[in-house]
C-alpha cells in the first residue's frame, strides 16, 4: 500500500501536467482507490478554479469532496439516508479542514486573481508563487483525503425520517439533464450529493450550478488521463481564451459553454455561492433538507440549470 506522502507527490505531478485542479484531485483519488471512472473524470474538468474558473469553491475542495463520495459509493448503493448524511458529514469536515488549514476554500480568495481576464491569468502565472501555493495545497489536501479513505463512515442519527422527500441540488440537476438528453452517469449522480449546500453544506459553489457544469462536461469535457502534457496545457489556455472572449460561444468547448451557463445563472441569482443565494449557513443534513424542500428560489435555479445544460447539449448534437 502506497503512503500518504506518495499520493501527495502524485497529485502535485498531476496538477503540473494537467493544469486542472479538480480533475487532478479526482484522477489521483481514483488511482488511490484503484477505480477508474472516466465519465466522472471528464465531468469534474469543468469545476476547476471555482466553477469554470469563476472563483467560487476551489477545485481541490469540490473535487476532493466528490472523491470522498466515490470512496463510499458502494455504501451509497446499498444503504439509505443515513449513509448519505454520513458522507455529507465527511465532506463537510473536509471542507472545514481545508478552510482552517489554508484560510479559505474560495478560489478567488486563495489566488487573488480573476481568470476571466488576461491580467488575472498573467498574475497567476507570474512570478509563479500562486501556482506554487496551489501545488502545496493540493499536496496537503490529498494527504488528508488519504487519511479519510483509511477511516470508516461516521454514525449519523437523523431527525428527518422522510426518505422520499430527500433532495440533493446537484443530483437533481444531473438527473433532470439525463432525463431530457440521455447524457448522464449513475456514479456521478450518486456521489454528487456531497455538493449539497455549497459543497459539504459550507455555502460555497451552488450545487445546482455545479450539476449543470458536470452534466455538460460528461459530453464536452476532456479526460485528461488520456491527454499528453502539451495537449492538456493547450486545452487550458484555449479555454481561458474563450472565457475572455465576447464573441458567441463555441458550442464544442466546455469552457465556452460553461461561461454561458455561469453567466445566465449569475444573472438570475446575483451570485454562484450558496450562502449568498440562500442567505443561510446550514448546520447539518436535517437543516439543509428542511430548507431545500421548501425553497422556491432553489427550485427555480435547479430548473434553470437543467434547462441551460439541456439546451447546450441539444445544440451541440444538432451541430454534429
Amino acid at each position: 500500500m502506497k503512503s500518504r506522502t506518495y499520493w501527495g507527490r502524485k497529485v502535485m505531478g498531476c496538477l503540473f501536467q494537467k493544469y486542472n485542479c479538480s480533475e487532478a484531485t479526482m484522477q489521483t483519488c481514483q488511482d488511490m482507490l484503484d477505480r477508474r471512472e472516466d465519465a466522472v473524470l471528464s465531468a469534474v474538468a469543468g469545476i476547476l478554479g471555482g466553477i469554470v474558473c469563476r472563483g467560487s469553491t476551489c477545485g481541490v475542495v469540490s473535487g476532493g469532496a466528490l472523491g470522498i463520495g466515490l470512496m463510499h459509493d458502494d455504501a451509497l448503493q446499498k444503504n439509505g439516508s443515513e449513509t448519505e448524511a454520513a458522507i455529507i458529514s465527511l465532506a463537510c469536515n473536509y471542507v472545514k479542514w481545508f478552510s482552517d488549514t489554508y484560510g479559505t476554500t474560495l478560489c478567488r480568495e486563495r489566488s487573488g486573481v480573476d481568470f476571466w481576464t488576461l491580467g488575472g491569468l498573467i498574475k497567476y502565472l507570474l512570478p509563479g508563487h500562486r501556482m506554487v501555493r496551489c501545488l502545496s495545497h493540493i499536496n496537503g489536501a490529498m494527504k488528508h483525503l488519504y487519511d479519510i479513505q483509511q477511516s470508516s463512515l461516521p454514525t449519523i442519527d437523523l431527525v428527518d425520517e422522510h426518505p422520499m422527500k430527500h433532495l440533493h441540488c446537484a443530483q437533481a440537476v444531473l438527473e433532470g439533464v439525463r432525463a431530457n438528453t440521455g447524457i448522464g452517469d449513475p456514479v456521478l449522480e450518486r456521489i454528487s450529493i456531497v455538493l449539497d449546500g455549497g459543497v459539504g453544506l459550507q455555502g460555497g459553489a451552488c450545487g445546482a450550478l455545479a450539476g449543470a457544469i458536470l452534466a455538460i462536461n460528461i459530453l464536452l469535457g476532456v479526460n485528461l488521463r488520456e491527454v499528453s502534457l502539451p495537449r492538456s496545457h493547450y486545452i487550458f489556455y484555449k479555454g481561458l481564451t474563450y472565457l475572455r472572449s465576447d464573441k458567441p460561444e463555441e458550442i464544442s468547448d466546455s469552457y465556452s459553454v460553461g461561461k454561458r451557463i455561469v453567466t445566465k445563472f449569475e444573472e438570475a441569482s446575483d451570485s454562484i455561492d450558496c450562502s449568498m443565494i440562500t442567505g443561510k449557513k446550514f448546520t447539518d443534513w436535517d437543516n439543509f433538507q428542511s430548507f431545500i424542500r421548501s425553497s422556491d428560489k432553489c427550485k427555480a435555479l435547479m430548473d434553470l440549470s437543467i434547462s441551460e445544460a439541456t439546451w447546450a447539449i441539444d445544440r451541440y448534437r444538432k451541430a454534429q
